[in-house]
């Protein structure tokens, strides 16, 4: 138990020095912060997360709204069409390799 806390906060220190290095500790002219920022407004970011947005939005709305009236119908509502009834068949054909098995509308 003691182990693994003082694993998680050397762990949480690690993180944390990391952080302050990434915001306060300058790459050229600015600090990674600065340079992940810049590349994030960009215009083609700024299209892609517009993008990203739109698809998460119509995929939540196709999977968490009812279906309008008129529509496409549910398929799993309604009644569901039965199987044919399968029956065991025996007798002079009973050798044959599918002869146990007919469905019971036809031979």
């Amino acid at each position: 138990m003691v182990s693994r806390l003082s694993r998680r906060a050397v762990e949480l220190f690690v993180l944390a020095f990391a952080l302050i290095g990434f915001v306060s500790v300058p790459l050229g002219d600015r600090t990674g912060f600065q340079h992940l920022y810049a590349v994030l407004s960009t215009d083609a970011a700024l299209r892609f997360a517009s993008g990203l947005l739109e698809a998460l939005r119509s995929a939540r709305g196709k999977l968490f709204e009812a279906p309008s009236p008129g529509g496409p119908a549910d398929p799993r509502s309604g009644p569901r069409p039965e199987p044919p009834a399968l029956e065991l068949r025996t007798g002079a054909d009973a050798g044959a390799p599918d002869a146990s098995l007919r469905y019971a509308s036809g031979a």
